[in-house]
């Protein structure tokens, strides 16, 4: 297993054939300072975000233990969803009670 978040990005790119140019290029850094970053430099957060997006892989999951957090979003994005359409649904049902309660309230005048 790779021991730093630089061991780790520099496999990723191995196995998947991505070059130290075609990253600086992606991130808009030179050759050299991509190859001192990877290499001991402090990859900040902010370039780890950057990263992740240049090579579209989720390298923060080094510091989850390798759990893929992924299935769990989307489950989360579908409960989002529909609970998004029950509020909607909600707000209808809402709007047609005050009427009705209007109603009912002029009828009793």
């Amino acid at each position: 297993m790779e021991s730093t978040i630089h061991q780790y990005i520099r496999d990723y790119m191995y196995t998947n054939k991505v070059t130290v140019r075609a990253l600086a290029t992606g991130l808009n850094m030179s050759v050299r300072n991509v190859y001192i970053l990877l290499k001991d430099g402090n990859i900040t957060v902010s370039h780890l975000q950057h990263i992740s997006k240049v090579l579209n892989h989720n390298f923060f999951i080094f510091y989850t233990g390798g759990a893929d957090t992924s299935a769990e979003i989307t489950t989360l994005r579908e409960e989002n969803a529909t609970l998004q359409q029950r509020i909607i649904w909600l707000e209808k049902e809402n709007t047609q009670l005050e009427l009705i309660n209007k109603l009912l309230a002029e009828r009793g005048k």
